[in-house]
């Protein structure tokens, strides 16, 4: 009565452990797979799938069949169609296989990389190439109903294959076999890697790190081999961008590097100082001002090919040459100012007005404006690092260095009137104050002529008379 209703059972009728079987196949540590279910006859000595043997042949012509039809090849289809015309499945007549070993067959075929499994998710089909992991897929009925089941079509020369691995070696990817669907299942997987780093190069792009144009224009490259549905398709497309990929994975490598070794700490700093000498720079005379231009050009030149990461060293030797010209100007200007200031100081402390004036307040006289602090303190300056110079530029720049000198007489000048009024005689109570500053009227005016200087002066006789005609007592300053 069975071979009748079921003449193709017999081809199946061996014995097998199904949970035993299963885990021994999809155990990547397994090399003797002639030895799993042995009745069955899977695989032969080399460990390559007998597709040529009654099962396998069976089950890769039903699957090629139902795809030329356009029909799904899910696993529930494949154990039992239903009411479909033609196949009915592999649980019903001519074949009464049992469920355990259509699964076991297609999980044979999936570790020779003969199948591939597509399964649904919320982006999509996607295809599953590698054997590991897959245990519940086969273990799990439920499961196993829902995955699809596609014969590779492994059209891949020995030559590709061979190409593709050391491709793959080269960019970090080792222990792939030599197979379509494992080189295939190693490049989906690198490729999603890699997409998942270009997503992080552009953040850290926004945020003012030098990324390349390797990184930041790759994603296209990524795209056909990681969304082709064929693993041909895919290791084809993979070749394709071959360079692509290469230039994309040490890309992605030197910037973790540059990242890891905090070196966009540094490219910062260097950034802040350069941007300090564009709003404060080098005088055109300054010794040091040639060979600052020629390092910070050099720098600007690899900043625009987008080659800090590639080009560190270079970079580095670049900034060290502006960090090393603008320190020695900034300290050389802060030297000269500190040198006034402390003459200046001197000349004040033996000044006649220093002498007279009362020797309990005169010396918080001087410090208003030379003590600590204040605006002519310019105590000793140790600057070895970019962050130092970076912080004493913060409080006196360049171009506030240069005024210091200028303004540096007028504050002399201010401290020495003080001095001079602490020496006066205290005002008579209710008598009323004006401080007059000799500059107000003259700071700016050029005198040529006698008659400007007459004018000059009767300019200052008026505005004098003026306050005292007001019942004001000018005390000049």
């Amino acid at each position: 009565m069975i071979p009748n209703a079921y003449p193709r059972f017999a081809m199946a009728d061996k014995p097998f452990e199904f949970s035993k079987n299963l885990k021994s196949l999809l155990n990547p540590a397994t090399s003797a797979l002639h030895k799993v279910a042995p009745e069955l006859g899977l695989f032969d000595t080399q460990g390559s799938l007998q597709r040529e043997s009654t099962l396998v042949a069976q089950m890769l012509e039903v699957l090629t069949d139902l795809r030329e039809d356009g029909v799904d090849t899910n696993g529930a289809r494949l154990l039992d169609s239903k009411n479909d015309r033609g196949f009915k499945g592999f649980t019903r007549s001519p074949f009464g296989w049992s469920d355990e070993l259509v699964r076991l067959l297609l999980a044979a075929c999936l570790r020779a990389g003969v199948v591939y499994v597509e399964q649904q998710s919320p982006g999509g089909p996607t295809a599953l190439y590698d054997f590991r992991g897959t245990d519940e897929l086969f273990s799990k009925a439920s499961a196993f109903k829902k995955a699809t089941f596609v014969v590779a079509e492994t059209s891949l020369s020995v030559e590709q294959i061979k190409r593709a691995s050391k491709a793959l070696i080269a960019m970090g990817v080792t222990g792939t076999a030599e197979s379509g669907n494992a080189i295939a299942s190693a490049v989906l997987s690198l490729g999603r890697v890699l997409k998942s780093r270009i997503d992080e190069a552009r953040i850290h792009a926004q945020q003012g790190i030098p990324v390349s144009d390797a990184i930041l224009t790759a994603h296209s490259a990524l795209s056909e081999p990681t969304t082709a549905k064929d693993p041909t398709a895919v290791v084809n497309a993979f070749l394709a961008k071959e360079d692509v990929w290469k230039a994309l994975a040490e890309g992605v490598e030197a910037l973790k590097h540059f990242l890891d070794a905090n070196r966009h700490k540094d490219f910062d700093r260097s950034r802040r100082l350069l941007s300090l000498a564009v709003d404060h720079p080098l005088s055109d005379a300054h010794t040091q001002r040639t060979a600052f231009d020629r390092a910070a050009k050099d720098i600007e030149t690899i900043v625009a090919n987008k080659a800090v990461v590639a080009r560190w060293s270079d970079y580095c030797s670049a900034f060290d040459a502006v960090f090393s010209a603008y320190r020695e100007a900034f300290v050389q200007s802060y030297d000269t100012v500190r040198h006034a200031v402390d003459a200046a100081l001197s000349e004040i402390r033996c000044s006649e007005a220093f002498a007279n004036a009362p020797a309990d307040r005169r010396d918080a006289a001087v410090d208003k404006v030379f003590g600590a602090g204040r605006a002519c303190h310019y105590p000793p300056l140790t600057v070895s690092s970019v962050e130092s110079l970076l912080l004493a530029a913060s409080k006196r720049s360049l171009t506030t260095l240069d005024q210091a000198l200028v303004a540096l007489p007028a504050y002399r000048s201010q401290v020495e009137a003080e001095l001079a009024a602490l020496a006066m005689p205290s005002p008579p109570p209710g008598e009323k104050i004006y401080e007059w500053r000799l500059g107000s009227l003259l700071v700016g005016r050029r005198l040529v002529t006698e008659a400007e200087v007459d004018a000059a002066l009767d300019a200052l006789s008026s505005e004098i008379k003026t306050r005292i005609r007001e019942g004001f007592t000018v005390v000049v300053k």
